[in-house]
């Protein structure tokens, strides 16, 4: 991969993060030659990778500003090498077809995973409302051994 050096633990991360369906690829754009995707984790992250050079690749969690790489965007490689369209070969001449306005088809370019986005809007909800620390409410509560013995 052109430029693109990281240790292995990224990338065992990044793949960590495909097995558990956690990427999406959200536009292929051929003009610009680069890949917007979706990465979730503690946040959904934005990732753009680019064809030509990793120093132009971008995410914004707060480990890539300290890095220049991260697990996000080592996740986007490895989705699309496991989609068998490896950014290496993904913008070569001739691989895909477009239609007569030079738009490529959508499902090409656009991949959607419903049931992931809805999981993660539950678990999103679901952090939310522990961050907000709220009393849990009680319906039924044993007497105390002292109520329960002036009856």
């Amino acid at each position: 991969m052109k430029n693109r050096t990281m240790p292995a633990r990224i990338w065992q991360r990044g793949k960590n993060i495909v097995a558990n369906e956690n990427a999406q690829i959200e536009n292929i754009d051929r003009i610009n030659k680069e890949v917007k995707a979706t990465v979730y984790g503690t946040y959904a992250y934005e990732v753009v990778i680019r064809e030509k050079s990793g120093s132009m690749d971008l995410c914004d969690c707060p480990y890539f500003a300290e890095n220049g790489f991260c697990k996000h965007i080592a996740a986007v490689i490895e989705l699309l090498k496991e989609q068998h369209r490896p950014l290496e070969h993904l913008f070569m001449n001739g691989e895909f077809d477009e239609d007569e306005n030079g738009f490529a088809d959508q499902d090409e370019t656009i991949h959607f995973f419903h049931n992931r986005e809805t999981r993660m809007a539950q678990e999103s909800g679901n952090l939310f409302l522990d961050e907000l620390k709220l009393p849990t409410k009680q319906y039924f509560q044993l007497p105390s051994k002292d109520e329960s013995e002036k009856k």
